[in-house]
């Protein structure tokens, strides 16, 4: 018996190697798109590390630098900006950063016992990737769960070995 080879049967296989392609290129989009996911995620992490530690130590030199005996934190973030308890006006952030992972101005706030703010942390809820590998001083970020536990805080206490 003959094989036949007309046009309607290699017409068929080239359309089921077409899906079948088709198939593979849309499976490796997805895990190029989840690498892609995956290292954006990263990047706003290093980048909350930076920014967060950044109004820490704002946060820290407004205290340090309280003039008089009696040391202050700032009352809200925008004195980081405009410290007027100096005949020049002293400005320890040039502005708010946004918080990386929610892309918004809004920081979550540590207060002190006169509720002046102490330290922010960011409003994101998400997973971290970042599971090790922290300065020091954030070291308790490796037991954290969201983003918005990792507290970037002034602490009375110094610490050593920063």
């Amino acid at each position: 018996m003959p094989i036949r080879t007309g046009k309607k049967t290699l017409a068929g296989y080239a359309l089921l190697w077409l899906l079948v392609l088709l198939v593979l290129i849309g499976l490796m989009l997805s895990q190029a798109a989840l690498v892609y996911s995956q290292d954006a995620q990263r990047q706003r992490e290093k980048e909350l590390l930076k920014t967060g530690d950044k109004l820490r130590e704002a946060i820290e030199q407004y205290y340090d630098q309280s003039p008089g005996l009696v040391k202050q934190h700032p009352a809200s973030l925008s004195a980081l900006l405009n410290d007027t308890r100096f005949p020049n006006t002293k400005r320890h952030l040039r502005k708010i950063p946004r918080d990386p992972m929610t892309g918004a101005e809004d920081w979550g706030l540590v207060l002190d016992q006169f509720n002046n703010i102490m330290g922010v942390y960011s409003l994101g809820v998400q997973r971290p990737i970042k599971r090790y590998g922290f300065p020091t001083r954030y070291k308790d970020f490796e037991k954290k769960q969201t983003y918005s536990e990792w507290v970037f805080a002034h602490s009375l206490v110094p610490l050593t070995d920063q």
